[in-house]
């Protein structure tokens, strides 16, 4: 606020401020403002730039003799904060917008006034009107009895009898009386027809809560390995098919050794029925061990007032826990929402999953109390269910024979070539060497733009094409980080040497370690970012009937930063951005080159050049030790 205090002061001089006749209390300072106006203009300049102290504001009135305090506003978040200030001093604090706002909200404040004394005027608020007066006691003779109202719900809607028949479909919605009539139909002639089709409907439904079962295991599985807090021990392989016709295996398979734990490739126990809840419980044990202290009501209760308090910057003392976070407190949904996540976070894993999956009811919640009875519930619940699982467990099923049963187990699916039973596969990228494209020197012609980078190349690459009949002009680096900058120097460019034929993108031709986040940042700006600036920039080229060639360098080398970086990391973005551009312009050539230092600039600059000749099916590549490179997907060995 301070750039415009200057002005403010100037109109305030300007205005015509006279002497106050009442006090009016400033809320910077909680005094009431001077009686001079130049006193007045001063206080309002200086309000600017001050916070505001809305206690001293309030206990300064206090003090002075002030005892009815009336919000006139939208809400009623300043009454709720004089009831919390002022506590159980004698005092009546009234807001014209509660109880809904409205005329209810005005009725209820003036009926508030009115009880405690102040005088008020209240015939005004039938001056105009229509109004008669009523005999209060004579109001129920000769009243006949209002029938109620008839309903009709049905699975759509709730409406009144003589409504309308409103269509959610081309038919009419299948009412009880209509049952027996649809059961005699089935029952009918025919009715074997639908045997089929019912039980081909019935095996998918099964097939359909058998998949949701999976993939529900296999999220929980990896959230938690990701948190890395689950014993994967605990997890449960996928159930065996629930059909009759599904058949089992004599023996157990021998179940591998179990991985470190948090490793992806890790493998799962198989128990007789992971679909049951026991093992769906299990999956989703705790990553850390809880306080039950922390749990329980008053100490949720100081926890959710903090967060409150951090979030909104009210005064923890001053939070009611069961006013209206939004109606009383001003909260808007945004901060409730980060409020729940940040409370949810501090929870435990499994008490978090069980409250997340009903988020919609947690929305709904309007006071912090309502919200700490519901996790306080929850936890009680989620404990009590642990408890139970706790309890021993029937005897093994024994043989005829005497000797413990082995349970049935599915026999398992060949795994992949290559892979072991039970274990998910990892793959890598690698680089393959081959052998660099022999194509001859193709020649250039216009305008061709050239982004500087920070170790010397712009120059080399500068003369190659100039050499070969190309017009480069370079777009310094200072002028990178910014859209304008760059949209700016190729409009001068294009008016000076006509149509862009090319860009070479060397800003991303970058080594060095980065140094902080600010540092970070400006290197994304300017390797990554820019060149998306300058490839727009070029928007009329693309779409127009001549391709356009587009080139990128960085120091990445052929392994993408698998066998670590030899440049800056933000240069890795040059590769989605071509790969864009040559989706959505097929004629355009986008091709990113990943060096490493083994070449020295002069043989860089000359294969930036040969690689920018077209080639079908190529959109990047790399050179390693002064030979081409090409990335592969390949499956890496299991971990020993």
């Amino acid at each position: 606020m301070r750039p415009v205090r200057a002005p403010f002061a100037d109109a305030l001089e300007r205005a015509a401020i006279a002497p106050p006749e009442i006090e009016v209390y400033a809320n910077a300072t909680g005094r009431p403002y001077p009686r001079d106006p130049a006193g007045v203009r001063a206080l309002l300049a200086a309000q600017l730039e001050a916070p505001v102290d809305f206690v001293a504001q309030i206990r300064r009135m206090y003090e002075d003799g002030a005892r009815t305090f009336v919000e006139l506003g939208p809400k009623a978040t300043l009454t709720g904060l004089v009831r919390r200030i002022l506590g159980d001093e004698p005092h009546l604090a009234v807001g014209f917008d509660g109880a809904g706002g409205g005329v209810k909200g005005l009725w209820q404040a003036l009926a508030a006034l009115f009880s405690a004394g102040v005088q008020l005027d209240l015939p005004a608020l039938f001056a105009d009107r229509p109004c008669q007066r009523l005999d209060l006691r004579a109001l129920a003779e000769g009243r006949a009895e209002a029938a109620l109202p008839g309903g009709r719900i049905d699975g759509g809607r709730v409406r009144r009898s003589d409504d309308p028949v409103g269509l959610l479909g081309e038919r009419q919605l299948l009412e009880h009386g209509a049952a027996p009539e649809l059961e005699e139909a089935l029952a009918g002639p025919g009715a074997g027809a639908l045997d089929g089709p019912i039980a081909a409907y019935r095996e998918h439904q099964e097939t359909m809560r058998r998949f949701l079962s999976m993939q529900e295991r296999v999220t929980t599985e990896f959230l938690l390995r990701l948190g890395g807090g689950a014993d994967t021990a605990a997890l449960a392989a996928p159930a065996a098919s629930s059909s009759p016709a599904a058949s089992s295996s004599p023996a157990a398979s021998s179940a591998p050794a179990a991985s470190p734990r948090g490793s992806l490739a890790a493998p799962l126990a198989a128990p007789a029925d992971s679909s049951s809840p026991a093992a769906l419980e299990a999956a989703s044990a705790p990553a850390r061990e809880a306080d039950p202290a922390a749990l329980e009501a008053p100490a949720l209760r100081r926890t959710l007032a903090t967060l409150v308090s951090r979030r909104t910057g009210y005064p923890e003392d001053m939070l009611g826990l069961d006013q209206d976070m939004e109606g009383e407190l001003g909260i808007d949904s945004i901060k409730r929402i980060e409020i729940r996540e940040t409370l949810l976070r501090q929870l435990p894993q499994p008490l978090a999953a069980r409250l997340r999956s009903s988020m919609d009811r947690l929305s709904r919640i309007r006071s912090m109390n309502g919200l700490v009875d519901v996790v306080s519930g929850e936890a009680l619940a989620l404990g009590a269910g642990a408890a139970s699982e706790g309890a021993p467990a029937a005897p093994p099923a024994v043989s005829p024979d005497g000797a413990p049963a082995a349970p049935p187990v599915a026999s398992p699916a060949a795994p992949p070539d290559g892979a072991q039973a039970g274990v998910c596969p990892r793959f890598v990228l690698r680089a393959e060497r081959r052998e660099l494209h022999g194509a001859a020197p193709v020649r250039l012609d216009g305008l061709v733009l050239v982004t500087e980078d920070a170790m010397g190349l712009v120059a080399r690459v500068c003369a190659l094409l100039a050499q070969r009949g190309a017009r480069p002009v370079v777009i310094p680096r200072e002028a990178l980080e910014s859209p304008e900058e760059i949209a700016r120097h190729v409009a001068a460019a294009r008016r000076e040497h006509g149509a862009a034929r090319g860009i070479v993108h060397l800003a991303s031709f970058h080594r060095g370690a980065v140094d902080g986040l600010g540092a970070f940042r400006r290197g994304n700006r300017v390797q990554g970012r820019s060149l998306f600036f300058t490839a727009q920039a070029c928007a009329g080229e693309l779409a127009a009937g001549e391709p356009l060639r587009i080139v990128a360098a960085t120091l990445l080398g052929g392994g993408s930063g698998q066998d670590g970086l030899d440049g800056s990391a933000s240069g890795a973005g040059c590769h989605g951005i071509l790969r864009s551009v040559a989706q959505e312009h097929p004629r355009a050539v986008a091709k990113a080159l990943g060096f490493d230092e083994a070449l020295p600039h002069d043989a860089v600059a000359s294969r930036i050049l040969r690689r920018a000749a077209p080639r079908p099916g190529r959109r990047r590549g790399a050179l390693r030790g002064g030979r081409a490179a090409d990335g592969h997907v390949r499956r890496a060995r299991a971990a020993r």
